[in-house]
């Protein structure tokens, strides 16, 4: 896989957020024609927490210029759960992370990020949405 340029997805990325079994096989995408470029999502997130839902569940992702991510849950149960991990950019200009400590979720994640209408940006793969990218590393805003 080519890395072209570490970078976020949200999860921004919130990619990581879709807690759902990850295929074997490397993700083959649409790409959305209102997708943001790489430069533009490496922009947007890089250096950021992106906050936002997925699959019913709180989550926050904070993209590091270095390339890694951390992710933070608040599961169905309320109970918190973080996770190490890192970004990217795969051949296909998806944003993508990898957190290969989370139980059903050790492959990579890859993601085409689409703005909307309301200032939220959407995950074209596992539906997640960005509610609010916040600067730095800030993990704590998550509630």
């Amino acid at each position: 896989m080519i890395r072209i340029n570490r970078i976020a997805a949200i999860g921004l990325p919130i990619a990581a957020l879709g807690l759902v079994v990850a295929a074997c096989q490397p993700q083959v995408l649409p790409h959305p024609s209102d997708a943001l470029t790489p430069a533009e999502v490496e922009e947007l997130f890089v250096g950021k927490t992106a906050i936002g839902t997925v699959q019913g569940r709180r989550a926050a992702t904070y993209f590091a210029p270095d390339g890694t991510a951390r992710l933070k849950v608040i599961g169905h149960n309320g109970t918190i759960v973080e996770f190490d991990g890192t970004h990217y950019f795969n051949e296909q200009g998806a944003s993508c992370v990898n957190f290969p400590t989370l139980p059903i979720y050790g492959k990579d994640r890859c993601n085409h990020i689409v703005p909307l209408d309301d200032g939220r940006y959407q995950q074209s793969y596992d539906e997640g949405i960005t509610e609010r990218i916040l600067e730095g590393n800030r993990l704590d805003e998550l509630k």
